[in-house]
């Protein structure tokens, strides 16, 4: 499962003097941010994101295997079936129909980031004036 860990140095000196409630909340805001910034197309991507939390550490999982394209970005590509001979069978919007091909040249799609401007976002410590 592909994810962010939250460790920068500054952020750990700011944590250490919190308590585990106070790194829950902080996670889960990130997360819930990262949630209302999320593409949706099938929502897979929006609900594969899951938090977890040991103690003094928090993780934010992005439990799909096309986040980073949909974070970052990608550039034009083909694709092919994962199994050798396999063909790609899926509907396509543009002609209103299944179809079935042994490759697409995919043109590439923009980057649609929902983690980092989350993660990155300016927060006040709740508690904190």
């Amino acid at each position: 499962m592909a994810g962010f860990i939250v460790e920068s140095p500054v952020w750990q000196l700011e944590l250490d003097v919190r308590t585990q409630d106070d790194l829950v909340t902080l996670v889960e805001d990130i997360a819930d941010d990262a949630r209302r910034a999320c593409p949706v197309d099938s929502e897979d991507l929006l609900n594969s994101i899951e938090t977890a939390f040991q103690p003094g550490v928090g993780y934010i999982n992005v439990g799909t295997d096309h986040w980073a394209p949909t974070e970052y970005g990608s550039d034009e590509h083909e694709i092919h079936p994962r199994a050798p001979g396999g063909r790609l069978a899926f509907f396509w919007l543009k002609v209103g129909r299944d179809v079935v091909f042994q490759r697409v040249q995919h043109p590439g799609t923009p980057a649609q980031p929902f983690m980092r401007p989350a993660l990155y976002r300016r927060r006040k410590p709740r508690g904190r004036s």
